[in-house]
C-alpha cells in the first residue's frame, strides 16, 4: 500500500507557524493546512483527504473533507509548501468546532488520504503522522466592545464639511474582526459634529514647530472631547469596558492617528483617533495602542531599519512567552530560516475568496510598525489577547463602597509639565471606575487633585489629595510633557491607597472613612477642588450656589417645554435676571440642528458650565428601550448641535428628506414633524441638572427640498392598485421598471 507522511498540520486564524504556537480562539474561523510528503507517486496523481479533531482518542467533530486535490507534480520543501495554498491539503473547520473547548489541548489528525492517478481507480493510502504533529491549544473566546465616532467638521474655507464615510469605518471593523484575537467584536457607530471651533487641518510643512504645536493642541482638544462623550455615554447606560475610536477625515495629510496612551494595564478609557484608510490598518494600529501595544521608537527614515516595532514586551529583554518576536526590520517573524516551519505567516480572511490571502513573513510588517503592508505578528497577537482578556475580566463599574455618599465624579483635563500649566475640562457624574496601574508610576504625583479636609495641623489646613495617573513614560519614546487625564474622584478600593492621601498620610482602613467624608464636605462647602502641578494650584472648580442651581433647573425645564413650539427658541429669563436659557429645533441646508443658549456666569466665572446633550428615537422613549447616545459636549454658552437623521424614527426621517419619497408617499402628512427624545445635562460645579423631553423638529426648506422643487416634485414610489395604475397611465410603461430607472437617474 502507498503511504503518505504528514510533515506538519497548521491551524491558522490570523497568524500561525507550523508548530501551532499561537493558540486558537474559540468561535473564530479556522483554516487547516496539511503538509504532506509522498514518494514514488505516478505523474499527475492527486491526493484528497479527511481531517478529524480529537480530544485524546475521542473524535470531537465529524470528518472534514478537504477543499482541494493536492497535486504532487513537484517535490517541495516545507518552507516552499507553506507559501502557496496549492501546495497543501486544505480544510475549513466548522465555526463551532472549538466552542466549549477553551483551555484544552486538542489534536488534528489526517484520518484518510485518497490517491487518484490519471486513468486509474482511486486508492486509499496509509497515513503516517507523528504524535507531536497537529497539536493545538484553544484559548478562551475574548470579546472586544468598540464604538466608532465618525466626526464631521468644517473645512478650512468654511464652505462645507469633511467626514469619513461609513465604508471607511467598515474597513477598520473588518480589519480588527479578522486580525485581532477576537471571535467577534461588538461594534457601534455614530456620526456627530467635531468641536464647534474646529476646522480641518491646513496643509503646511508637517515637521515645522508651529505645525507640531497645532497638531498637539488638536490632539489635546479631541481627546478631552472624546473622553467626555464616553463618560456621558457610560453614565447613560453604555458598557463601561467600551473602547472609543474617533475617525476624522484630514484632507491636509498631516494627521495619521494618535492614542491618548498605551497603558500597560487594562484601561478601556484610553481613547484613540485615526484618519480613514482603505485597508483599515491605521485605525487598528491606534486601537492596538489603546490596548497597550507600542513601538519603541520611530526611525528618521521609513526604510527598513532597527527599532521599527515593539520587538519585546515592556521591561523585558525577551519576547512574550510562546512568541518569536519581530525581526530587526519589523517583519512578522524574527525567524529568517523556515526549513522547520518556525516562521509565522499571516492569514487575511477579510475578502470573500476561495482561500484567504497568505501574508508571508518576509513580505508583511507588524501592525505596530510604520511599514506597509502590515498585519499582526504573533507578538502583537499574544499581547492583544492578554489585554483583551484583562478587560473582559476586569471590573470597571463603580460600586457603592467605592465612593462617598454623594456619589462619584469623573475629572477630565489636560496638563503641560514643561509650561507648568493644567486645566480641568469637565467634572461629570460617573459610573466608570478609572483603573490605576498595579504600582504608582514614578511621575504619578506630579499631578494631583486636592481639597480641604476637616481640621488643621499646626495652623496649616489639612488637605486631602488624589494622585492622577499620567500617560506612560517610555524611555524609548521619550518623556511626554503634555497629555490628557481622566480620574475617578473618590474611588477608594484596596491596594491602590498610595494614590490617595489625607493630611499627608496614605489612606488606609483606619482613615478611609475620614477621607471619603472630606470629599463629601468639599462638594458642599466653599473649598473647591484644585488641580495641583508639582504642589502648586493651576486650576480650581468651586461648588455652585444653591440659588444658581435652582435658576438653571427652572430655566432648562421651561426651555425644554417650549422647544420646537413657535417662539420656543426665544430667551427664557429666570427671576434673577442673571441667566437665559433657550432652545430651538431647526432644519438647515445641511441637516437638523438643536440650537441652545445657556446661562451666563459673569458674576461667577469659576462656575464653568459643562453641557451634554444625548438623544434617542422617540419610539424608544415610550418603552425605555435602546441606548441614549451622547451627541455633543461643550463649555460654550451658545452653540448649535447637528443631529444625524439616523436618530429619528427609522424610515420617517429618510422618507421625509429623500428625493424619491416625500410628500407623495402614503402617510407623508404624518411625518412632516419629526420627533426626538432629547436629554440635556448641565453640570455646574459638582452638581448636574438633567432634564429630558420629546422635541419636535419641524419640516422646512433645505437643500433636499430645493432639489425636489427643481426636479418638479418628489417621485412617488409605486404602491398598489390605483397608485400603480395612475403611474402606468401617465408614463406608458410598467411602474416598477419606471421607478427603478428613475432611481438610477
Amino acid at each position: 500500500m502507498t503511504s503518505v507522511t504528514v510533515r506538519a498540520i497548521e491551524a491558522v486564524q490570523s497568524i500561525q507557524n507550523a508548530a501551532n504556537e499561537v493558540p486558537l480562539i474559540a468561535g473564530k474561523p479556522t483554516w487547516v493546512r496539511v503538509y504532506l510528503q509522498a514518494d514514488d507517486l505516478a505523474p499527475g496523481t492527486v491526493i484528497s483527504g479527511r481531517l478529524g479533531l480529537f480530544d485524546g482518542d475521542r473524535e470531537i467533530t465529524g470528518a472534514v473533507e478537504s477543499l482541494n486535490p493536492l497535486d504532487f507534480a513537484a517535490r517541495l520543501s516545507l518552507a516552499e509548501q507553506r507559501r502557496d495554498w496549492d501546495d497543501s491539503l486544505n480544510f475549513r473547520l466548522p465555526d463551532s468546532a472549538l466552542v466549549g473547548r477553551e483551555g484544552e489541548t486538542l489534536r488534528l489528525r489526517l484520518q484518510t488520504a485518497v490517491l487518484a492517478a490519471p486513468g486509474g481507480a482511486d486508492e486509499q493510502a496509509a497515513v503516517e503522522q507523528a504524535d507531536e504533529i497537529g497539536e493545538v491549544k484553544v484559548a478562551a473566546a475574548t470579546g472586544l466592545r468598540c464604538r466608532i465616532l465618525r466626526f464631521r467638521c468644517r473645512d478650512r474655507d468654511n464652505s462645507g464639511f469633511v467626514e469619513p464615510t461609513r465604508g471607511e469605518a467598515w474597513a477598520i471593523r473588518r480589519y480588527v474582526d479578522n486580525a485581532f484575537p477576537v471571535s467577534k467584536a461588538d461594534w457601534s457607530e455614530i456620526r456627530l459634529d467635531a468641536p464647534r471651533a474646529f476646522r480641518a487641518l491646513a496643509p503646511v510643512a508637517r515637521d515645522s514647530a508651529s505645525a507640531q504645536a497645532e497638531l498637539t493642541r488638536w490632539y489635546m482638544v479631541f481627546f478631552q472631547y472624546m473622553l467626555a462623550l464616553r463618560e456621558c455615554d457610560i453614565y447613560l447606560g453604555r458598557a463601561a469596558d467600551t473602547l472609543y475610536l474617533g475617525l476624522f477625515d484630514d484632507p491636509s495629510g498631516r494627521f495619521g492617528g494618535a492614542a491618548m496612551d498605551s497603558p500597560q494595564f487594562a484601561a478601556p478609557h484610553a481613547v484613540s483617533m485615526s484618519t480613514p484608510d482603505p485597508e483599515g490598518d491605521l485605525g487598528a494600529h491606534e486601537l492596538a495602542h489603546a490596548l497597550g501595544r507600542r513601538h519603541p521608537g520611530i526611525p528618521d527614515s521609513r526604510d527598513h531599519g532597527p527599532l521599527i516595532g515593539q520587538r519585546r514586551e515592556p521591561g523585558s529583554d525577551q519576547p512574550a512567552s510562546g512568541t518569536s518576536g519581530l525581526s530587526q526590520a519589523g517583519f512578522l517573524s524574527a525567524c529568517e530560516n523556515d526549513d522547520d516551519g518556525s516562521t509565522h505567516i499571516g492569514l487575511d480572511t477579510r475578502f470573500n475568496r476561495q482561500y484567504p490571502e497568505l501574508l508571508l513573513h518576509d513580505d508583511y510588517f507588524d501592525l505596530m510598525t510604520y511599514r506597509y503592508p502590515k498585519w499582526v505578528s504573533d507578538l502583537t497577537y499574544a499581547g492583544l489577547s492578554m489585554r483583551l482578556a484583562e478587560i473582559e475580566n476586569g471590573d470597571f463599574e463603580l460600586k457603592t463602597d467605592d465612593c462617598c455618599a454623594a456619589g462619584a465624579w469623573s475629572v477630565i483635563g489636560e496638563y503641560d509639565l514643561e509650561a507648568k500649566t493644567g486645566r480641568i475640562f469637565c467634572i461629570t457624574r460617573t459610573r466608570y471606575k478609572t483603573p490605576l496601574p498595579p504600582a504608582p508610576d514614578e511621575h504619578a504625583r506630579i499631578l494631583e487633585l486636592a481639597w480641604p479636609a476637616a481640621g488643621e495641623a499646626e495652623g496649616v489646613p489639612v488637605m486631602a489629595t488624589e494622585s492622577i495617573y499620567l500617560r506612560h513614560f517610555d524611555k524609548l519614546d521619550g518623556s511626554p510633557t503634555v497629555g490628557v487625564f481622566q480620574h475617578t474622584l473618590g474611588l477608594c478600593d484596596g491596594g491602590r491607597d498610595a494614590f490617595r492621601r489625607i493630611g499627608g498620610q496614605a489612606v488606609s482602613a483606619a482613615n478611609r472613612d475620614a477621607f471619603l467624608q472630606s470629599l463629601e464636605n468639599m462638594l458642599r462647602a466653599d473649598g473647591g477642588l484644585r488641580l495641583l502641578l508639582d504642589g502648586a494650584a493651576v486650576d480650581e472648580i468651586r461648588p455652585a450656589d444653591p440659588a444658581v442651581l435652582a435658576a438653571v433647573e427652572s430655566g432648562l425645564e421651561r426651555a425644554l417645554d417650549q422647544a420646537g413650539e413657535p417662539g420656543g427658541h426665544e430667551a427664557c429669563a429666570d427671576t434673577t435676571g442673571a441667566f437665559e436659557i433657550g432652545l430651538e429645533c431647526s432644519l438647515d441646508d445641511d441637516g437638523y440642528y438643536l440650537r441652545y443658549r445657556w446661562p451666563r456666569y459673569e458674576d461667577a466665572p469659576e462656575l464653568r458650565a459643562f453641557t451634554a446633550i444625548a438623544c434617542r428615537p422617540e419610539r424608544d422613549s415610550e418603552n425605555d428601550s435602546g441606548h441614549w447616545q451622547t451627541i455633543a459636549v461643550s463649555h460654550a454658552r451658545s452653540d448649535r448641535v447637528w443631529i444625524s437623521p439616523a436618530f429619528f424614527d427609522g424610515k420617517k426621517a429618510k422618507r421625509a428628506e429623500h428625493p424619491i419619497y416625500g410628500e407623495n408617499f402614503p402617510g407623508a402628512a404624518r411625518i412632516r414633524d419629526l420627533r426626538l427624545a432629547v436629554r440635556v445635562s448641565i453640570s455646574v460645579g459638582f452638581d448636574t441638572i438633567q432634564k429630558e423631553a420629546v422635541l419636535r423638529f419641524p419640516r422646512g426648506e433645505s437643500a433636499v427640498t430645493r432639489r425636489r422643487d427643481q426636479q418638479g416634485g418628489y417621485l412617488a414610489r409605486p404602491g398598489s392598485g390605483a397608485e400603480r395604475a395612475a403611474i402606468d397611465a401617465s408614463t406608458g410603461r410598467d411602474s416598477r421598471s419606471w421607478y427603478r430607472d428613475r432611481i438610477k437617474e
